[in-house]
């Protein structure tokens, strides 16, 4: 992989984007899994500090898709391809809907997966009050101490729906996610 300078700054720009990104959700993702962390404190940590990285990392990636676009794994390494979907599915929904297009371009023209979409489309519904498609997106019930699937358009076909998309079946998912 031949890279100009230009992609070479992005590259390297992306990649610590994604560790920032990464770092703090699986560290305090595991620290809540262990019952070190209450989803109260993690709120109050990720307002205090958490949102700063967030915001710097839309910023970024906001710019680099503005005036290139989603660039490919092929131009700039798979990591730093990754991070810009990363980031897009993290930020506010506001950030989201003017770079849906974006992210289904990027699907169309194998920059993303499928597997990427189906849950961006799915944070999307959910954030705007709708039934999700592909069953991507879960709630955590603090009575019983597991995630729910949040609603879905079709139960009746969802792993059909699932594995178009090349997602596990809904049964696997949700085993995986109860396991956290």
């Amino acid at each position: 992989m031949v890279l100009d300078l230009n992609m070479i700054i992005i590259k390297n720009k992306l990649e610590k984007v994604y560790d920032l990104d990464q770092n703090y959700r699986q560290e305090t993702g595991k620290l809540i899994s262990s019952d070190q962390l209450s989803r109260e404190e993690y709120e109050k940590l990720y307002d205090s500090k958490f949102k700063k990285i967030d915001d710097q990392n839309i910023k970024v990636v906001c710019d680099i898709l503005d005036k290139h676009g989603f660039i490919g794994k092929e131009k700039i390494g798979y990591k730093a391809s990754y991070a810009q979907y990363l980031v897009i599915q993290h930020a506010p929904h506001e950030i989201k809907l003017k770079y849906q297009s974006a992210i289904e371009e990027a699907v169309n023209n194998g920059k993303l997966s499928k597997a990427d979409y189906a849950h961006f489309v799915d944070r999307v519904l959910v954030e705007e009050g709708k039934k999700q498609i592909y069953g991507t997106q879960y709630k955590f019930d603090e009575e019983t101490g597991k995630y729910e699937l949040e609603p879905i358009e079709s139960i009746a076909n969802i792993n059909e729906i699932r594995k178009e998309m090349g997602l596990p079946s809904y049964e696997e998912d949700a085993s995986v996610v109860n396991r956290r």
